[in-house]
């Protein structure tokens, strides 16, 4: 169909929504850490560098995605997609790496925010080569995906915050070293 659509009055709904949208979440500064994270940059990309301790530390992010106050509208968040870089010596025993979605819900006056972890504590959120501790703490470059359960996914509600959490558990050698260099969210778009 080609040529000009012209409405007078009424109202362009849609009910099936795009499914191919992404997003990048910037990886600094975090709206909250933990522990020493420090930014720098190497052949044009922003990396941030965890300096190793003995401790649980966290690094948490903003997704930003556009939502609506009309129900079933606006962004359904799927998964994220993080580029990570582990070393050291990881003991699979005693240390950790997760990366988790994690969504606070706006309260009305006078009540406190609740949030809630929507994928990343499960190994069911990742991949089958990555779906346990032992499988994810290894070293080297990975591409780690961790996708919110398809019967918990819902479009994004009034007052509706997302988060990507990075959680690494460091209770071995205190070596555990972690660098961040990229997050992506991929989401569902229902805009009419």
């Amino acid at each position: 169909m080609t040529g000009t659509l012209i409405m007078d009055g009424g109202d362009v709904t849609s009910t099936e929504p795009k499914t191919d949208y992404q997003v990048q979440v910037p990886i600094g500064p975090a709206c909250f850490s933990s522990g020493t994270w420090t930014a720098s940059e190497s052949t044009d990309v922003l990396f941030v560098t965890r300096t190793p301790a003995n401790t649980t530390e966290y690094y948490r992010l903003p997704v930003i995605m556009p939502s609506r106050t009309t129900a079933s509208k606006g962004a359904k968040l799927k998964s994220v997609t993080s580029v990570v870089t582990l070393g050291g010596t990881l003991d699979t025993t005693n240390d950790d790496f997760e990366i988790n979605i994690v969504k606070v819900t706006t309260p009305v006056d006078g009540s406190a925010p609740v949030g809630s972890v929507l994928a990343g504590d499960s190994g069911d959120d990742y991949p089958t080569d990555q779906n346990t501790k032992a499988k994810r703490l290894v070293s080297g470059h990975h591409t780690f995906v961790v996708t919110i359960p398809e019967d918990e996914q819902e479009f994004a509600e009034d007052g509706d915050q997302y988060y990507v959490r990075i959680k690494i558990t460091d209770n071995a050698n205190a070596d555990l070293t972690c660098v961040l260099k990229g997050i992506i969210a991929q989401f569902d778009m229902n805009v009419l």
